[in-house]
């Protein structure tokens, strides 16, 4: 799907097309079809992502902005969640106990009835504790865990 198509420069035989879209858009595809509809053919030259789901080019930082940082304070200052490009994928919060057993590498029953599928998991906390996958029986089980300081 596209949402957005504008046309940012058109200089001699080279256009320069900004295109916001979904996922699964093949924008070389497109460039060919609107060749084909201008009866002149079309490919692209350069492809540049400038944004997947909440993440921007134009708010990231580059290695020698982060290497002039004086401190690791200020460095880390610049790091999103990990979770943050994860939020259309369900949370399941778990109990203390639940969390207990999941660290371990163990299914757990939850609270509310969820679909098969993965899901972000958290502690009490709400620290991110990474993923799991609801089973066919509604526990949920561990898939991918970050490291956890004990």
């Amino acid at each position: 799907m596209i949402r957005e198509l504008v046309l940012r420069s058109f200089e001699g035989d080279r256009v320069e097309l900004e295109i916001a879209c979904s996922k699964g858009t093949y924008v070389r595809t497109l460039a060919d079809d609107l060749g084909e509809a201008l009866g002149c053919g079309a490919h692209v030259v350069e492809l540049r992502r400038l944004a997947i789901g909440p993440l921007a080019v134009d708010a990231a930082v580059t290695l020698e902005q982060l290497i002039k940082m004086p401190t690791s304070a200020e460095r880390a200052g610049c790091l999103i969640p990990m979770d943050s490009v994860l939020t259309a994928i369900p949370d399941v919060r778990l109990t203390l106990l639940a969390t207990h057993y999941l660290l371990r590498g163990q299914a757990v029953s939850v609270r509310h009835g969820y679909a098969p599928g993965w899901v972000r998991l958290y502690d009490p906390d709400d620290r991110f504790l990474g993923m799991g996958q609801v089973l066919d029986d509604g526990r949920v089980a561990p898939r991918r865990l970050i490291a956890q300081k004990l």
